[in-house]
C-alpha cells in the first residue's frame, strides 16, 4: 500500500509538461504551494530509506522544488505566490501566510532527510534562509515588505 501511495505521488499525479507537480482545479495545470508538501517531502522520504533508487528520488525532489520556486518564488519579497495557472500570462502575486508555511515545512522536510553531501543541498539551504529572513519585514503593510 506504501508503495501504491509513493507511485501515485511520482507516476500518476498531474504535471505540467516539465513534470511539475499541478492540479486540473480551478483551471488546468495549476500550481499551488500546497501541492509542494503534498508531494515532495513524500518522495523525500522515499529516496532516504530505499537501499536502492535513492539519487532518483532525490533527484526529482530538487527538480520540484525548483520548478516550484521558478514560478512561484518572488525575490524581491522573498515570499511563494500561493497559487500559479500556466493559462495565464501575468501571473498574480498573492503571498497567503499558511501557503509559505507549506513551502517553508517542505523545504525543511527535505533539508532533514537530503545527504550533507548532495550537491543541491547547499541551493536548497539558501532558498529556505532567504525565505526565513524575508518573513521578518520592516513595516506593517504588507505591500512594502522589505527583507531585513
Amino acid at each position: 500500500m506504501i508503495d501504491d501511495c509513493f507511485n501515485v505521488v511520482m507516476y500518476r499525479s498531474a504535471k505540467l509538461s516539465d513534470g511539475t507537480f499541478s492540479n486540473d482545479r480551478p483551471f488546468r495545470h495549476t500550481l499551488w504551494l500546497e501541492d509542494m508538501f503534498k508531494g515532495i517531502p513524500a518522495l523525500a522520504l522515499r529516496g532516504r530509506y530505499l537501499s536502492y533508487d535513492q539519487q532518483k528520488y532525490f533527484q526529482e525532489v530538487v527538480r520540484q522544488i525548483n520548478q516550484f520556486a521558478d514560478r512561484m518564488f518572488v525575490p524581491e519579497k522573498g515570499l511563494f505566490r500561493h497559487g500559479w495557472v500556466e493559462s495565464m500570462s501575468e501571473h498574480p502575486a498573492y503571498y497567503w501566510g499558511r501557503a509559505n508555511g507549506w513551502a517553508m515545512m517542505t523545504l525543511c522536510e527535505v533539508l532533514d532527510v537530503l545527504p550533507k553531501e548532495h550537491p543541491d543541498r547547499e541551493h536548497l539551504l539558501d532558498l529556505l534562509r532567504q525565505h526565513i529572513s524575508c518573513l521578518l519585514y520592516t513595516s506593517d503593510a504588507a505591500d512594502d515588505m522589505q527583507c531585513v
